[in-house]
């Protein structure tokens, strides 16, 4: 009992569709120091390989292929067009600081000069004048002497007109730069995040294609479970089947004849009532022994037929597949469908021997 469980652990191992339980049982068992048949395993996983041969391939419709080709064209035009309008936009929303104008400052020149004009024609009046005036006796007046005296605070005045004039400069440009900063930053958050969203979109496209991927290993594995337990087997014999009719039917026979046990593939078989069903023949001695029925589905191409009456497989002369009532028959009574005999081993050669001269 402990050794069929291996063998079917191992069978599981090999086809990739063992459970997480299993999985632990299995490790344990090997880590134990039980013996384990390696040589099954391989064989299992060499017969697994072959599956693809006897499999017929499907390839798509062009027409599909082409609907694929311009929606990805499609998808890519539409994203080239968001980035350029989005870096268009971009553009439009920086910030255009214009240069301040100097017109206080001109005003506050003009009344400088006003001021200025109006001393000097208080200076006039200082100057002192005689009967004969000479330029050479004119007294030369200090205008910074002349405010300080005074109490005018003409140049105070000044400096702090200039001084406001320079600042509004230094606010304007550190706004620009701070506004410069922050669209810069926003900037670079908005395309960080862009990307972010670009990888994780596609991530989820690459999940849900290794979903999908996995869902059909998962159901064609749960269709050909029979056909993969089948191959476990270590003796295995085919029989190529030819048409008996003018339809398109055709398949192959594989037979196990120490577990009395066939796995017939059934291509194009038309569709038979309830009142019909196809069944297996051999035939031996000019007698033919049912193998067993089926009736073939939309979606099934394999069938098993168990516990077929045992005979050695050099007795048997033709395989055939005909029609015959549900009920079931003692013979072959119904239309022919499909006939052929077992593929003929191929002796292996004997290696010559050379004798060796001394």
């Amino acid at each position: 009992m402990e050794d069929k469980a291996i063998h079917e652990m191992i069978c599981a191992y090999a086809s990739g569709c063992m459970d997480k339980d299993n999985f632990i049982n299995f490790k344990e068992h090997i880590n134990s120091g039980k013996d384990l048949p390696y040589s099954d395993l391989g064989e299992i996983q060499n017969i697994i390989s072959l599956i693809p041969i006897i499999l017929e391939q499907e390839t798509p419709d062009p027409e599909i292929k082409k609907r694929v080709a311009k929606k990805l064209i499609e998808l890519n035009s539409e994203i080239k067009a968001k980035k350029k309008e989005e870096k268009k936009k971009t553009e439009e929303e920086e910030l255009i600081i214009p240069t301040p104008t100097r017109t206080g400052v001109s005003e506050d020149s003009l009344h400088l000069k006003r001021i200025e004009q109006e001393r000097s024609d208080e200076y006039k009046d200082i100057v002192p004048r005689g009967d004969t005036f000479s330029p050479d006796k004119t007294q030369k007046i200090d205008k910074n002497k002349l405010y300080s005296t005074q109490g005018a605070s003409f140049p105070a005045g000044a400096a702090s007109t200039e001084t406001k004039s320079k600042t509004p400069v230094v606010t304007y440009l550190l706004l620009f730069l701070s506004i410069l900063g922050l669209i810069l930053l926003a900037y670079f958050f908005y395309s960080t995040n862009k990307e972010l969203e670009t990888k994780l979109s596609e991530m989820k496209d690459q999940v849900s294609g290794l979903q999908a991927n996995f869902s059909a290993n998962q159901q064609f594995i749960n269709r050909n479970m029979s056909l993969i337990e089948f191959f476990h087997y270590n003796d295995i014999s085919v029989v190529n089947l030819e048409n008996a009719d003018s339809t398109d039917a055709s398949g192959k026979l594989f037979l196990s004849f120490e577990e009395r046990e066939a796995l017939i593939q059934a291509n194009n078989f038309g569709i038979l009532g309830p009142e019909n069903v196809y069944e297996v023949w051999y035939v031996t001695n000019n007698v033919s022994i049912s193998m067993g029925i089926f009736v073939p589905g939309l979606d099934q191409k394999y069938f098993r037929l168990n516990n077929f009456p045992s005979v050695p497989k050099e007795n048997i002369e033709l395989f055939r597949v005909t029609i015959e009532p549900a009920a079931g028959s003692g013979g072959p009574t119904g239309d022919l469908v499909l006939f052929g005999s077992l593929v003929k081993e191929q002796p292996k050669p004997v290696p010559s021997s050379r004798r060796r001269r001394y």
